[in-house]
Order: structure tokens, then sequence, then C-alpha cells
């Protein structure tokens, strides 16, 4: 075993915590600010804050050891084994699919926009009793794609990392999902960077004034849509429906000419907080929570039920009935327990943070499963439940493998 440097990069889950969601809550709640709902997930997301800044100051501090022993495989045999996985998994998804989406765009008949977006749910839903192939295929995003992309261009193998990634974008096309393609972007460069200590020496010492200068960037080029109306909050409270207000989100949608930098402000900053905002109202108000048993019956959708009362109820051209709007683990939680259940599985966050640096103890591909899970705590609790966070996007693998570390070390 070999000592590990700290690394300034261990509190990128905090970090991207604060900038991704509270910043942008507090901006967006104060209309609110008078109601009840307002006042719980503030709390939440600040508990959240805490428990994530404190694991990561612990790694931060720890003296983590990381193994320098030999395996039976090599580096380049692992990336080969995951890249099969991902020719498998994909190859059998698009088997089962009865339509495959981009082929229904270039169909003779033009296919519609509804016809085209339930082909892509039902690429996950309609593979019958194989509906786990669903659940590999995402897995083939965020776990096997990043760990066989960092492995072989580590290793310099130009041409399995071309083809590796061509097939990525041609699989990622043919099903229209364009998110996960994003997720392994992030998740490859991300951890490439905490590999190969990049950040510290070329952002740590200016880190808040870059965060400055772009936030100042997207202000500028968006001051009409970013003001918001100032409303007491005792009127706010007298409203019988919070859809009544708009947010700040909310006047992007009415924008139906979007350029790329109103879409990023949108997208990534604006929309994770605003659609968790919608979750605490509804199931706050008139709404009692729907219990935990929720969580293993499929019948039961929130981000159904959540995104039919508000985007669908206010912007019916563009939201169809089926929307489903995702929200942050801590809404999903808040929606399905209440705030005991919240705080649990922030806590649950907090001991999946410290317990996968154990993962830096596997011979030859440790450090990369690691830089991945770190990378999947910085993109995936503000706009994944936990459940899915865990099982939909593979992090259970990772916590299978930390807990069997932890045991067998202990």
């Amino acid at each position: 075993m070999k000592t590990e440097s700290p690394n300034i990069m261990e509190f990128s889950p905090s970090f991207f915590w604060l900038v991704l969601m509270i910043l942008p809550l507090m901006y967006q709640i104060i209309p609110f600010g008078g109601i009840e709902s307002s006042q719980i997930q503030l709390f939440s997301v600040f508990f959240t804050l805490f428990i994530l800044a404190s694991s990561d100051f612990f790694i931060f501090k720890q003296k983590s050891k990381q193994s320098n022993s030999s395996s039976r495989f090599t580096k380049y045999n692992i990336a080969v084994v995951a890249s099969i996985l991902i020719l498998s998994i994909a190859l059998l998804n698009l088997f089962l699919m009865p339509r495959i989406p981009l082929l229904m765009i270039f169909n003779i008949n033009h296919a519609s926009l509804y016809e085209v977006s339930m082909a892509r749910m039902n690429a996950n839903f309609s593979i019958g009793y194989f509906s786990g192939v669903a659940y590999l295929s995402n897995w083939i995003f965020s776990i096997f794609s990043p760990l066989a992309i960092i492995i072989f261009i580590s290793l310099k193998k130009w041409l399995e990392t071309l083809f590796l990634g061509l097939w990525l974008l041609f699989y990622g096309f043919s099903t229209t999902a364009i998110l996960p393609l994003v997720l392994t972007s992030f998740t490859v460069v991300f951890s490439w960077c905490y590999l190969r200590d990049y950040f510290p020496k070329i952002v740590s010492k200016y880190i808040l004034l870059i965060v400055v200068f772009f936030v100042f960037i997207f202000y500028i080029a968006n001051s009409e849509l970013l003001k918001y109306e100032k409303v007491e909050p005792s009127i706010v409270a007298q409203y019988s429906d919070p859809r009544m207000i708009d947010t700040v989100a909310d006047r992007f949608r009415y924008d139906n000419k979007m350029g790329l930098t109103k879409y990023l402000l949108y997208r990534i900053w604006l929309t994770p907080a605003d659609v968790s905002i919608r979750w605490y109202q509804f199931f706050t108000k008139n709404n009692p929570q729907l219990g935990l048993v929720s969580i293993f019956d499929r019948r039961v959708s929130p981000s159904n039920i959540v995104g039919k009362w508000i985007y669908n109820s206010k912007f019916p051209k563009k939201y169809l009935p089926y929307i489903h709007a995702y929200a942050s683990f801590d809404a999903d939680a808040y929606a399905r327990g209440g705030i005991l259940f919240v705080c649990f599985t922030t806590l649950l966050l907090g001991w999946f943070r410290i317990s996968i640096q154990h993962l830096k103890k596997i011979p030859e591909f440790g450090c990369e499963l690691y830089a991945i899970g770190l990378s999947a705590l910085c993109i995936l609790p503000f706009q994944s439940s936990l459940q899915a966070f865990f099982i939909a996007h593979g992090i259970i693998l990772l916590f299978a493998i930390s807990f069997f570390l932890i045991v067998k070390w202990k």
C-alpha cells in the first residue's frame, strides 16, 4: 500500500451541491419564502450540505492508502472485459426494443414527436421479463464506459478509445438518450482530472473567481428573464395553489426560442432546484407522503404525478401527460417518507461518500472506480432519487464492493 496525498477535488460533492442546488434554490425560492414547504426544503438542502461537507473533509484529512500490488488481470484486460459488456448489453437492448427511436425519426412516414418520445419510453419498459436490461443499459453510461475509456486513455490505446466512443455515440443516438452521453463525458473528464491531479494545479487557487465569472456572464446574457416579481410572503401564504406563482425557470419555459446560454442556464442551473421546489410544494400542501412502500411499487410514479400537476397543467403544449419530472434525492425522499426519511437518506449518502475510499485498495483499477463514484456524487444527487442513484445508475456496484472491502480489511 502507498499513501496518497490530499486532493482538493475531494470537496467536489459538497461544492457541486452548493453551486447546483443551494444557490439556484435560494434565488428561486424567494417568492415562496412564507410557505411551509420552503422552510422544510431549506432545512433539507442545508442538512445535506453539512453531511456532504463533513464527509468530504473527513476524506480530505485522512491519509488514504491505495494498492500498488499487481493482480491477475492487467488494466488493459479489465478495459476489454468492460467493453465486451458494453457491446453485449447494448446489442441485447436494441434487439429487445420493439421500435428503435432513431429509426422512427428517419422513417418515411415521419413519426411525430409524441410517437418518438413514446418509443423512447418503451425502450425501458417494453422488454418484458428482461426489464433488468434497462438498468444494465444505464450502467453502460455510468460505470462500464467511463472505466473502459479512462483505462484506454491512460494506456494510450487510441484506436480502442475511438471505437468505443463511436459505439457509444451510435447507441446513445439510437435510443435518443443524449443525457446519458453527457453523464459519461462528465464522468470521464472529472475522473481524469482527479486521477492526474489536474484540478489543483490549474484552478484551485481561482475557483471562486471562475464561478463568479460564469455566473456574471450568464446573468448579463439573461438579465431580463432572471428578474422576478417581488411577492410579499403574506400574500403567497394566502394562495390556495402555488402554481399561480411563476418561478424564474417558468419564465424561461415561456420562451420558445431559447439560445444556447439560456438553455444551459435553464437546464443545468435552474431546473433541478425548480423541480424540487414543486415536489416539496405538492407533498406539503394537501397531499400526504406516499409511504416507504411506494419505493417498491412501480405503479406509483411521483415524478409523473408532480409533472402532470405543475408542468403539464401550466405548459400543456410543451409537456404531455406522460411527463416525468425527476427531482433531487431529498425531494424524492420527502415525498415518500417526510423529513425523517430525508435525514436517513442523507446520512446513507454520507456513509457511501466515506465508504468508497476503500475502492482504492483494489489493484490495477481501484482509483478509477473511486473517481467514478466521486463524480457520481457530484452530478446525480440533485437530479435523481437515491434508489435511482444506486440502482438505475449502477452505483450499488461500487457500494457493494466498498462494503466487501470494509469487511475484508476490518
